[in-house]
């Protein structure tokens, strides 16, 4: 019995992206978004999170993804009319989420470029 196994390593370039026909496994999908934005790689890690929405829909972190790349395109990208697609997605598929909350929060704030939360004051 052969067992293939995909290794990803620190080698691979930021700026390079894994070759759409090598199969990810859901978790290695999600780690480059979250390294994405840990990087400060906005577009990169949209990315990350369309390609884990698109060949994992049904992902444990699809309401985390959803609220990432609405804040992403709301506050690095200034894109509203996306940051609004992704946070209203969110809030109407899973309302009992935890980011549903911040989403609404977000979205009634979202043509206030001005504001700032209490918290961050």
């Amino acid at each position: 019995m052969v067992i293939n196994l995909i290794t990803i390593t620190s080698c691979t370039s930021s700026n390079e992206m894994i070759k759409e026909d090598n199969f990810l496994y859901m978790e290695e999908v999600y780690a480059y978004a979250k390294k994405y934005y840990s990087e400060s790689n906005w577009i990169e890690c949209s990315k990350w999170y369309d390609k884990l929405e698109a060949e994992y829909p049904k992902n444990p972190y699809m309401d985390e993804s959803l609220f990432m790349r609405g804040y992403i395109y709301k506050t690095y990208i200034q894109d509203t009319t996306k940051a609004e697609k992704y946070f209203n997605t969110l809030i109407l598929n899973y309302p009992g989420s935890s980011f549903a909350s911040s989403a609404e929060f977000e979205l009634k704030y979202i043509n206030d470029p001005d504001f700032v939360p209490n918290f961050e004051k």
